[in-house]
């Protein structure tokens, strides 16, 4: 997202509305990722999180723990 203003308007929304994350990049790299996706998916550890990147994509998902492959 490019834009400041509609950036602001979202993390703002993003305090009233539990659906919403909102995610920032500190001016260290460090990421940041909340919301209530994360508890209502049950993802509570860092370890249970799968993270890939790329130029302009961070993509996170819940990894399966103990989960029989056949």
């Amino acid at each position: 997202m490019t834009d400041d203003a509609t950036w602001d308007e979202l993390c703002e929304a993003s305090q009233y509305r539990p659906d919403l994350g909102a995610d920032w990049v500190r001016e260290n790299g460090e990421v940041l990722v909340s919301g209530d996706w994360l508890t209502e998916s049950s993802t509570t550890e860092a370890q249970q999180v799968d993270i890939t990147a790329a130029p302009g994509v961070i993509r996170l998902w819940r990894r399966e723990v103990d989960v029989f492959r056949a």
